[in-house]
């Protein structure tokens, strides 16, 4: 099923990519996932300055922190995720897949704000505070009340990309294996301080956080590395006039079908 209300400004677009793009060997989740990298090895070395070898705590600099530099990095890369997502909302002439990418650019987008307040630590706290739960408690409340829409949204992230090229498909399945990763450390941390075996001024605390947030953010750029790629290589398709046959023969593949890669060619298909 087509929606047709778009098929002029797509037509346009096509004609505006064929002026201005040339295909190109031009790898974004490469590039946007090294810039994630060594932004995150900066806002490490950052915090391990302000937390162990600064004579004061410096609330700018600390990744455990709230409305600082790891905020606000955090979310910009979540925000580029959203932006890319809709953006390939916008080349799909299927209403299905449109909706696909429209409901996964929103998840992003909310997530970014999420991150951007401190949506739900405020949540997990609040439930606590509430209900006279244990301290530390809203580290798992928060994951409990959002696991339905992230659930969710893992299965609509997997729909989406699971006849897409390979190095989406890995991209996004590494994303979703790393923010899993991080709900898990998140959840184990709550046990473990009420089981004294550490607290938050211990260096078992920091260590822990670091890799933490660190994992997260990994996870975030993989899933805007994934959307980045996938839209650049649309619009390149686009300007060669061949994104429909590509559409057409995506459809034919079974979803989720990976290529029988040997141990030498994967790293090319990453």
């Amino acid at each position: 099923m087509r929606c047709r209300y778009l098929d002029g400004p797509l037509r346009e677009l096509q004609r505006l990519a064929g002026t201005i793009i040339e295909p190109s060997s031009l790898r974004l989740d490469r590039v946007i996932l090294a810039v994630a990298l060594a932004g995150g090895l900066a806002l490490v070395a950052a915090d391990v300055f302000q937390r162990w070898i600064a004579p004061e705590h410096i609330w700018a600099l600390d990744i455990d922190g709230r409305f600082n530099a790891v905020t606000w990095f955090h979310s910009f890369v979540l925000a580029g995720a959203a932006l890319a997502a809709l953006g390939l909302a916008s080349t799909y002439r299927d209403s299905g897949q449109r909706l696909m990418w429209l409901l996964a650019g929103g998840a992003m987008a909310f997530l970014s704000l999420d991150k951007s307040i401190s949506l739900h630590e405020r949540v997990g706290e609040s439930i606590e505070q509430r209900f006279d739960l244990p301290e530390q408690a809203g580290r798992v409340i928060w994951e409990a009340v959002y696991a339905p829409f992230l659930i969710a949204l893992v299965i609509l992230l997997i729909i989406a990309v699971g006849r897409a090229s390979t190095p989406a498909r890995l991209w996004v399945g590494f994303g979703i294996a790393l923010c899993a990763g991080k709900v898990a450390l998140e959840a184990l941390m709550f046990p473990a301080i009420h089981l004294e075996l550490f607290d938050e001024t211990s260096v078992l605390y920091g260590i822990e956080v670091n890799i933490e947030e660190s994992v997260q953010l990994l996870g975030f750029a993989a899933f805007f590395g994934a959307f980045a790629q996938l839209l650049f290589d649309r619009i390149s398709l686009m300007a060669q006039g061949r994104l429909e046959s590509a559409d057409a023969e995506a459809v034919e593949r079974p979803l989720l079908d990976f290529p029988r890669l040997t141990k030498r060619e994967w790293p090319k298909a990453v």
